[in-house]
C-alpha cells in the first residue's frame, strides 16, 4: 500500500526525487573533457592514448588512459579485454616492464612496485554516440601482441564484425588493410578500491575556435550601428 504524503509535501517530495536522479546518472564526458584529463590534445585520443614525448629521438612518451570505442572491443564485456593497433612499442615496453607471474598469475618476486592504474572510458551506446562514461580505473593484466593474418587476429576481427549483430561498411580493401598490421589484445583488471571519477574543471575548457563567418557578420553589423562620417565635398561650378 503505497505511503500517504500530505498535500504540502508532495511537491518537495517529488523535487527531492528529481535531484537525486540527475545526481545519480553517471558522468558524460567528451573528446575535449578526456583530452583535458590526460593532458593531450583530442586529435591525439586513441584506444591507449599516450602523452606527446617531450624528446623524440630519446623519449615515446607515457600511457596516459585508455578510451574505448562503442563495437570495436568484441571481448570487452566478457573478459575486459582490448583490441588495438596504435602505439604498440609503448605496449610491448610496459609488457616487458611487467612483473614476472607463476600459474595462478600471482608475482613471483613480492618486491615488485605495484602496477599503475590508468583511467578508462567508455563510449556511450545510442544516440550520444559523442559522448563517453567513465568506466573505472584498471590495471594492466597481460599484453598479447598478434602478427598480420595470424590465424588468432582473423577469428578476433570475425568476432568483431558481429558485435551487435549489425554488419561493417568498411570496405574489402578497408579489411585487407587491418589484417596486415600486427594488433595487440590487451586484458583489464579493474581496481575495485578506487573509486574517484576524473573531474575536469570547467575554467580548464579550451576557447573555443574563432568562426571567421560569425566575425564578418559582426564586424559588417558595427559597421552598419557606426557609418564613417562623409563629409559634403565640394561641388564643381556648373557655370
Amino acid at each position: 500500500m503505497p505511503t500517504y504524503v500530505p498535500p504540502h509535501m508532495r511537491k518537495v517530495q517529488s523535487d527531492e526525487q528529481v535531484t537525486s536522479s540527475v545526481a545519480d546518472r553517471p558522468r558524460a564526458y567528451d573528446r575535449n573533457d578526456i583530452g583535458l584529463f590526460l593532458n593531450v590534445q583530442s586529435i591525439q585520443i586513441h584506444t591507449f592514448t599516450v602523452s606527446p614525448p617531450a624528446d623524440p629521438a630519446t623519449d615515446k612518451g607515457e600511457l596516459r588512459g585508455i578510451v574505448l570505442y562503442r563495437n570495436q572491443h568484441p571481448d570487452w564485456d566478457s573478459s575486459h579485454q582490448v583490441l588495438c593497433k596504435s602505439n604498440l612499442d609503448i605496449l610491448q615496453d610496459i609488457g616487458l616492464a611487467m612483473p614476472l607471474s607463476d600459474e595462478s598469475g600471482s608475482p613471483m618476486n613480492d618486491m615488485s612496485p605495484p602496477k599503475p592504474v590508468y583511467p578508462v572510458f567508455e563510449q556511450s551506446k545510442g544516440v550520444r554516440k559523442g559522448r563517453f562514461s567513465f568506466a573505472g580505473w584498471f590495471r594492466i593484466s597481460s599484453i598479447e601482441i598478434l602478427e598480420a593474418h595470424s590465424p588468432r587476429l582473423i577469428d578476433i576481427f570475425s568476432r568483431k564484425l558481429g558485435v551487435d549483430g549489425k554488419e561493417s561498411k568498411r570496405s574489402v580493401e578497408g579489411w585487407r588493410d587491418s589484417f596486415s598490421h600486427p594488433w595487440a589484445v590487451v586484458t583489464l583488471e579493474k581496481d575495485k578500491t578506487r573509486l574517484d571519477l576524473p573531474r575536469v574543471p570547467k575554467h580548464s575548457r579550451p576557447p573555443e575556435r574563432s568562426n571567421k563567418v560569425n566575425e564578418l557578420l559582426k564586424a559588417s553589423r558595427e559597421a552598419a550601428r557606426n557609418p564613417p562620417m562623409v563629409t559634403n565635398a565640394a561641388q564643381p561650378d556648373l557655370l
